[in-house]
C-alpha cells in the first residue's frame, strides 16, 4: 500500500512590522481569547509588508542599516474575509511612509512586489462561516484610534499559510527595533 505524503508548501520570508509593546499586548490578548474560543492558532500580532523567496540577501543584512523610525498607523475598521490568514483583522489607512519603508526593504533584498494594498493586522486565523465572522467583527471595540509599530521582523513561513500547522512552523530569522524619531527643537 502506498503512503501518501502531505503536499509540501513553498517557503517564503515575510517582512513584518510589529506593534510597540502596549499595542502588541492588547492585540496578543485579543488573539489569545479568539484562539481559545474558536480553536484557532496563536500567532504574534503583525502587519505583513511583503513576502519574497528565500534566495538572495540574508534577512539580517536586509534589516542591518535600514533607517526607519517607529510609525503610527490610523485604524480604519475591523474587517473580515474568507481568507484563512485574514479571517478577522484590523484595517489601517495606507500611508506614504509605509510604502516607502516597504520599497526600501524590497530593494535591499531584491524583491519586486507591490506595496501593501490593504495594510492590516490579523486577529484570527480560522475558516468560519460568514455570519460568524461578521458577528465577531461587530463585537470588537478597540480602545485606540491608531497603532504604534516599532519593530521589523523577518519570518520564514509556508506560502500560502492555510492551516494551523503552517502557523506553528513560522520561524523568526531576523529582527530590528526601529530608531527613535528625532525631536523637533526651536
Amino acid at each position: 500500500m502506498k503512503r501518501r505524503c502531505a503536499p509540501i508548501s513553498p517557503v517564503v520570508v515575510a517582512y513584518w512590522l510589529v506593534p510597540a509593546q502596549a499595542e502588541r499586548e492588547l492585540f496578543q490578548t485579543i488573539i489569545k481569547i479568539l484562539a481559545g474560543e474558536l480553536d484557532a492558532p496563536l500567532f504574534e500580532p503583525h502587519l505583513t509588508l511583503f513576502s519574497t523567496s528565500l534566495e538572495g540577501v540574508s534577512p539580517s543584512r536586509v534589516l542591518q542599516g535600514t533607517k526607519a523610525t517607529p510609525r503610527k498607523l490610523r485604524i480604519r475598521a475591523v474587517g473580515v474575509s474568507a481568507l484563512f490568514t485574514k479571517t478577522l483583522f484590523v484595517r489601517f489607512a495606507r500611508e506614504a511612509a509605509l510604502d516607502q519603508l516597504t520599497e526600501r526593504l524590497q530593494r535591499k533584498c531584491g524583491a519586486r512586489v507591490r506595496p501593501v494594498a490593504d495594510p492590516h493586522l490579523s486577529l484570527c486565523y480560522k475558516e468560519l462561516p460568514a455570519a460568524t465572522r461578521k458577528r465577531l467583527a461587530a463585537m470588537i471595540r478597540l480602545p485606540l484610534q491608531e497603532v504604534a509599530f516599532d519593530t521589523l521582523k523577518v519570518v520564514r513561513c509556508a506560502w500560502p499559510t492555510r492551516r494551523a500547522a503552517d502557523v506553528a512552523g513560522w520561524q523568526v530569522l531576523a529582527r530590528q527595533k526601529l530608531g527613535r524619531a528625532k525631536r523637533k527643537t526651536g
